[in-house]
């Protein structure tokens, strides 16, 4: 069931990746990355303020 669940993404994800460069791809990773790392110090702000 989750493999059928699962193949529209993986074959939307495989279309996009075939038609964006390589370039666009590791600056889209790269900022995702950074995004995620921020939002997770903001959410422990408070932990890093006490420590």
């Amino acid at each position: 069931m989750i493999g059928i669940a699962a193949f529209p993404g993986n074959w939307l994800g495989n279309f996009v990746l075939e038609k964006v460069s390589r370039q666009l791809f590791r600056w889209l990773v790269i900022t995702f990355i950074l995004f995620s790392g921020v939002y997770i110090l903001w959410e422990q702000k408070q932990l890093l303020i006490i420590w």
